[in-house]
């Protein structure tokens, strides 16, 4: 990096940066990768090389990402817009990839699962386009943990069949880790608790990067099939591992499954409110649900019931929001069995066809597909890519029973006045 700054080369000295960033995120000094994410993004900005194709990924890339793992993740979803809307105005494909992983996963923490899958759809056909499947292993991961938690286990193994089948083509790659989760999960809720724990620690055990990402979102599973299946050594040292990880990370969200995870090893009602408490400063609103719902379960075991109603009520609340079907029932068996009965509450099935299944993001692709705007201006206006434009739109051709843009925006205005009077 000292031999680019003497020779001026803006390019050299951005890769150094972005490496020292990624340097600083393994070791969880976030506030530094962030610090050195925005110093290479800068430089790449002011020496106008961020308008030319290059075959080095961009350093705002890099910035996103430690934007996520510090969990700030509005400003992650930004930038992430951003560096892939620079990459798309290139005609640079090799690397949306990148950009569009990261984006279904911040989408997937912030709650907002429908565009989670949108983008995760959109990985694979470019993968599928290219011809190298192997980086798609996040998107199927993700793919079928919303199955799971939404639509069951058929639909979660479905998704994992073809990830399998990518694996033993490309191999494990990027990503094998959350294959091996996923597939955990299955095997949990089908009661093979075994086989549950056997994958799962083989994704424990797995030397990969950014281990305070992948460990702190599989912390807790691990130390409950570990201890559901004896091996309390074991979860114990996860525990512990994961403390050390959110005592260097120092942020809330990592300090609060760090708390669930001690607090589910030793069966802690007050352990698992701390684990609440925390991660209620946190970004992410399903883990702050399986905080909840773990507390709520142990606090009814306890006995203190009305702090259990409260908090299953809250995870379910949560749940409904996402569509998490099987957790929402999961919620629900809990309040019976503690002898208690939900609250009052509103809709709980989603519709899965008709304008009132359309997400917040289709309804907006819709109304300026209907102005006549095409998918690239589509996708500019709203900050996602062209691919994801496409992605929408399939969505709500499919939940319209339409077939073209023309048709679309002839039944858009034909619905405009009742649309307007609902507004």
């Amino acid at each position: 990096m000292a031999e680019g700054e003497c020779h001026g080369d803006d390019v050299a000295v951005s890769l150094g940066l972005s490496t020292l960033s990624r340097v600083a995120m393994e070791r969880c000094d976030f506030a530094r990768a962030i610090s050195l994410g925005r110093q290479s993004s800068r430089r790449v900005g002011e020496s106008g090389m961020d308008k030319k194709e290059t075959d080095w990924i961009h350093p705002s890339f890099d910035l996103a990402g430690a934007l996520v793992v510090a969990d700030q993740l509005t400003e992650a979803k930004e930038v992430l817009r951003a560096g892939r809307r620079l990459r798309e105005e290139l005609g640079s494909t090799w690397d949306l990839p990148l950009f569009t992983n990261t984006l279904a996963y911040t989408y997937l923490y912030s709650g907002e699962w429908d565009d989670a899958i949108a983008e995760a759809q959109t990985v694979v056909s470019l993968m599928e386009e290219g011809g190298a499947r192997g980086s798609a292993l996040w998107a199927y991961s993700l793919l079928a943990y919303i199955a799971l938690h939404r639509d069951g286990v058929e639909a979660a193994e479905e998704v994992l069949e073809i990830a399998e089948q990518v694996i033993k083509v490309a191999g494990p790659g990027m990503g094998g880790d959350q294959v091996l989760w996923c597939e955990a999960l299955v095997k949990e809720a089908l009661g093979d608790l075994e086989h549950a724990w056997s994958l799962i620690e083989r994704a424990w055990d797995l030397e990969l990067p950014f281990k305070v990402v992948t460990r702190s979102r599989m912390g807790p599973d691990a130390v409950r099939l570990a201890s559901s299946n004896g091996r309390h050594r074991q979860a114990r040292s996860i525990v512990e591992d994961v403390e050390v990880l959110a005592n260097k990370a120092g942020v809330a969200l990592y300090t609060g499954v760090a708390l669930r995870c001690r607090g589910l090893l030793e069966a802690s009602a007050d352990g698992l409110l701390q684990s609440v408490s925390a991660l209620r400063n946190s970004s992410r609103p399903v883990e702050l649900a399986f905080a909840c719902e773990d507390a709520g379960i142990s606090l009814g075991r306890a006995g203190r019931i009305p702090e259990s109603s409260s908090l299953l009520e809250e995870a379910i609340g949560i749940y409904e929001r996402v569509g998490a079907a099987r957790d929402i029932a999961r919620c629900e068996g809990a309040l019976r069995a503690s002898g208690m009965r939900r609250g009052r509450r509103g809709k709980r099935s989603r519709d899965s066809m008709g304008w009132s299944s359309l997400t917040r993001t289709e309804k907006d692709v819709v109304d300026l597909v209907a102005e006549g705007l095409t998918n690239r201006e589509v996708g500019a206006r709203l900050f996602i890519s062209r691919r994801t434009v496409e992605t929408h739109l399939s969505h709500v051709f499919r939940k319209l029973g339409l077939s073209s843009r023309v048709e679309l925006a002839a039944e858009s205005a034909r619905r405009a006045p009742v649309r307007r009077f609902m507004s």
